[in-house]
């Protein structure tokens, strides 16, 4: 879908093969995130660029313009970028100092400022506790990051997907999964749920198909206990959602399968 100018080939039409970003401004392609129906990118210099649907101003660019050709996010506050997620209506950023920015839709908190107040350009996330990020990943209306092997979460939580053991909405970055060391390793945040590696096994919270519907704490999934790379789908109960284990092999659950199963042999 194209509809919003996601693609970033300067076009509204839809795609069913791949078709080159515009490279008028975006070269040099470092790093890159998908959110919902916008998409970011880092260049080799640290800049920060989106394309794409920017009703909540997701993008950053300082207006609520769709784009469909990579514009760069405004880094008037915003410095050397390393790592950037796209989430529903909303984007993170990591600078080189391991502060938070955030930008785009905060109507449950996610943007992390303290506030519920839509932003188009970059602000900070509270750095009362968080000030030393290594990894971020953006969700629906939540998101997660780590630090120091502790993962802390902010805004949506109606499903748990914070993972603090409550389900109330936080505006600021709170500590989840406190029952554990540090000793995550890697973070990815669904629509309403969350996923994370305590080591190489697995663990999941929210909304999530496993036990109760809603966990506001962390469960181990079965039989990872191998994994070397994660990824969340789009929602906790349908999935699919992703686990790479250190022999090559991808395991899958959500929806019918609620343990990780194998994926078939797809030719990778």
């Amino acid at each position: 879908m194209n509809s919003s100018g996601q693609l970033g080939d300067g076009t509204t039409t839809d795609r069913a093969t791949p078709v080159q970003v515009d490279d008028t401004n975006l070269t040099d392609v470092a790093a890159i995130s998908a959110g919902e129906d916008h998409s970011l990118a880092i260049d080799a210099n640290g800049v920060a660029w989106a394309w794409g649907e920017n009703s909540s101003g997701q993008l950053g660019d300082g207006t609520t313009t769709d784009r469909s050709a990579p514009v760069q996010v405004d880094d008037t506050n915003l410095g050397t970028v390393t790592a950037v997620s796209g989430g529903g209506a909303h984007s993170l950023a990591v600078d080189s100092h391991g502060l938070v920015w955030s930008w785009g839709d905060n109507a449950f908190g996610q943007l992390g400022d303290g506030t519920t107040t839509d932003r188009i350009t970059p602000v900070q996330v509270d750095d009362t506790n968080l000030t030393n990020a290594t990894a971020i990943s953006a969700g629906g209306a939540h998101n997660l990051a780590i630090q120091n092997g502790a993962v802390w979460a902010w805004g949506d939580n109606f499903w748990g997907q914070l993972g603090d053991g409550t389900f109330d909405d936080s505006s600021v970055p709170v500590q989840a999964a406190t029952g554990f060391n540090a000793g995550w390793t890697d973070i990815s945040a669904g629509y309403d749920h969350s996923v994370a590696t305590y080591g190489t096994e697995v663990y999941t919270w929210g909304y999530v198909v496993k036990g109760p519907c809603c966990l506001a704490e962390p469960i181990a999934l079965d039989g990872l206990t191998d994994t070397v790379a994660i990824t969340a789908g789009p929602t906790g109960w349908f999935g699919p959602h992703l686990a790479v284990q250190s022999d090559g092999t991808a395991w899958f659950w959500g929806e019918a399968f609620f343990s990780p199963e194998e994926a078939p042999d797809f030719d990778w």
